[in-house]
């Protein structure tokens, strides 16, 4: 089985464009907020400066946690295939940009959580599967998955 691994990385990078959103609304409440603050002579130097240290955090965080490890990924071709047969402990929704899958292959002792960005329609839980699955090797992000 031969796989173009390079036709996931849009997929990535579908993914980061919610944490560069939340970023750069961050940045703009913030920045409204002082800027309304020292307009009505609200604002003192102090707070003024935890605002804009907590913001940068946030940010900072949401950089790190979230949109390094999918460029790591798309810079590195960091993808894993995992083709045999594979365990679906449970599907869930979240309220960000996917949906979380718990799956335990036959090389796991327990299942390992993933967040997936293709169609699984056709996915029930606790059902063991033949087929294979793609992620990212950093972020762990599912980007395709075929059930035979």
């Amino acid at each position: 089985m031969t796989i173009d691994l390079s036709t996931y990385n849009d997929k990535l990078y579908s993914s980061i464009k919610f944490s560069i959103v939340m970023i750069f609304l961050i940045i703009v409440i913030v920045l409204a907020a002082l800027l309304l603050m020292n307009k009505n002579k609200l604002l003192e130097r102090n707070t003024a400066i935890i605002l804009c240290v907590c913001s940068l955090v946030l940010s900072a965080s949401i950089y790190f946690l979230e949109i390094l490890p999918v460029q790591k990924d798309i810079n590195q071709q960091s993808y894993i295939v995992y083709d045999g047969e594979f365990y679906v402990k449970e599907t869930k929704s979240a309220n960000r940009s996917g949906t979380y899958i718990y799956i335990q292959s036959s090389n796991d002792s327990s299942p390992i959580r993933y967040e997936i960005l293709c169609d699984i329609n056709e996915i029930n839980n606790d059902t063991t599967y033949t087929g294979y699955f793609v992620y990212s090797k950093h972020s762990k992000i599912i980007v395709d998955i075929r059930i035979e």
